[in-house]
């Protein structure tokens, strides 16, 4: 049987296309599974890193009026309790910057919320605010955070860190 050589041309050519179309459907779903499922665990993993913040307040409930009430070390806090309160004001700190150093893998509707608690717990600390005025540059996620916010008014301490940064060269 002969069979035309231009025929055996046009079912591998077709052949052909059907293969890269079918390669590329499956690449396109591939990427968009990993995407998701890079969103999930960066979501899950900045959940897992609140818990542990949470767990520290929990377990020294005494911090938590630095972390989350304001309330500032006076000079009369006893050195090691300051101390204390300089380190765990640190550790949340960095839990905020982890946060916000993978919130390109969150969904915008996770990013903007994670963006507005980072900025409601910085504006309810006086401490962070301290630290991270005195040591922005091991923060430089946090710089990033403060740019969009929608509540200016509630978080008047970050925008005015944002505003800051805008007058300087």
């Amino acid at each position: 049987m002969n069979v035309d050589p231009a025929i055996l041309l046009v079912v591998a050519t077709g052949s052909l296309v059907l293969a890269t179309v079918v390669l590329a459907f499956a690449t396109h779903q591939i990427a968009s599974s990993t995407e998701r499922a890079t969103g999930e665990t960066s979501n899950q993993s900045a959940s897992d890193l609140v818990l542990q913040a949470d767990r520290l307040l929990v377990e020294h409930p005494d911090l938590w009026p630095y972390l989350r009430r304001n309330a500032d070390v006076g000079e009369s806090t006893e050195k090691i309790f300051g101390d204390r309160i300089e380190a765990a004001t640190e550790f949340y700190l960095d839990v905020l910057e982890a946060i916000w150093d993978h919130h390109s893998d969150f969904s915008v509707k996770d990013s903007k919320a994670w963006r507005e608690w980072i900025h409601s717990a910085l504006q309810d600390s006086l401490t962070m605010q301290k630290m991270y005025a005195d040591e922005s540059q091991w923060y430089p996620s946090l710089e990033n955070v403060l740019e969009h916010c929608s509540h200016p008014k509630e978080h008047s301490w970050a925008m005015s860190i944002k505003n800051a940064d805008q007058r300087q060269p």
